[in-house]
């Protein structure tokens, strides 16, 4: 036996999985804690930090996608004319 028997192998695929579901834990966290906070510097660190995880998200999204580890379904023209529509009929109600 080499003792080996047990190990866990990750593919790349698990391992942008992982990278993936890490960033949106992070956009989660900090869109938590942001609204919680007061201070201006705080504040700006949490958004500052908030955009880069989108901005890090979006990159291991698409990159998944590249190699077809993700797959999106294309929203028809009048689906997305509908949410919109839903959203700003929302957006004004709360205004």
């Amino acid at each position: 036996m080499n003792g080996n028997e047990n190990q866990i192998y990750l593919t790349d695929q698990d391992r942008m999985q992982d990278m993936l579901g890490c960033e949106k834990h992070l956009l989660s966290v900090y869109s938590t804690f942001l609204p919680e906070t007061t201070d201006a510097q705080l504040r700006k660190i949490f958004t500052d930090n908030m955009t880069e995880c989108a901005q890090d998200q979006l990159c291991v999204f698409d990159a998944m996608g590249q190699q077809g580890w993700q797959q999106v379904k294309q929203a028809q023209a009048n689906e997305v004319a509908t949410l919109r529509g839903k959203f700003n009929d929302l957006k004004n109600k709360m205004q």
